[in-house]
C-alpha cells in the first residue's frame, strides 16, 4: 500500500504530458523532455561543478582524448535515435497513432517492439547518454538515473497496465517473451 502511494505520488510529480484517461494512457512527449533535462544538466555543470569530473581522466590526454569521447558520444546518440525511430516506424507501420495525446490503439509486436517493450524510450535514454558524452556533461549522466527511474515510475509502469488491461492474454504473452529495455525485463 504504502510503495503504491509514493509511485501514485512520484507520478503526479512528474506528469507534465502524461495523463491517463478512461480510454488509455497518453505518452510523454520525448522531445521537451530532453530539453528539459539538457538544460538542468548544462545549467548544474555552469553553476555547480563536481569537484570530481567523471571526464577529468579522458580530457587530460589532449585532443585525442576529447575526440575520442565525443566519437564514442555521437555513435551512442545517433544509435538512440536510431532504436527510437524503428519504434515510431513501427507504430506507424501498424496504423498506430503516435501523437502523445492519443492512446494506445494497437499492440506491435514485431519489428524493434520484437527485442524492446519500449524501443522509444530506451533510444531517448541512449541518446541522451551519448550527448553526455559528447559534451562531457558529468551533470547529465547523474540526471540519467533519475530520469530513469521516474521514466519508469511515472510512465512505463501505467503505461504497461493500460496495455494489459486493454489487450489482456496477448499483451501478457508479450511482457513474458520481451524485455522492457532490450536486456532487463
Amino acid at each position: 500500500m504504502c510503495g503504491s502511494l509514493i509511485v501514485r505520488q512520484t507520478q503526479e510529480l512528474v506528469r507534465v504530458d502524461i495523463v491517463e484517461k478512461e480510454q488509455g494512457v497518453m505518452f510523454p512527449r520525448l522531445m521537451p523532455a530532453s530539453v528539459v533535462v539538457v538544460f538542468l544538466a548544462g545549467l548544474l555543470q555552469w553553476i555547480l561543478p563536481l569537484p570530481l569530473s567523471l571526464f577529468a581522466d579522458i580530457t587530460s590526454l589532449g585532443d585525442v582524448g576529447v575526440i575520442s569521447l565525443f566519437s564514442l558520444g555521437a555513435v551512442l546518440a545517433v544509435a538512440g535515435i536510431a532504436v527510437s525511430l524503428a519504434g515510431y516506424r513501427a507504430l506507424r507501420r501498424h496504423g498506430a497513432d503516435v501523437e502523445p495525446s492519443q492512446p494506445a490503439a494497437v499492440l506491435v509486436t514485431d519489428g524493434i517492439f520484437a527485442r524492446t517493450r519500449n524501443p522509444c524510450y530506451l533510444g531517448w535514454l541512449i541518446a541522451l547518454f551519448g550527448l553526455a558524452l559528447m559534451l562531457a556533461l558529468d551533470w547529465l549522466l547523474i540526471l540519467l538515473v533519475p530520469t530513469c527511474i521516474l521514466l519508469n515510475l511515472a510512465v512505463v509502469r501505467p503505461e504497461e497496465r493500460h496495455l494489459a488491461e486493454r489487450f489482456g492474454k496477448p499483451y501478457e504473452d508479450y511482457l513474458r517473451r520481451v524485455p522492457r529495455y532490450f536486456f532487463i525485463h
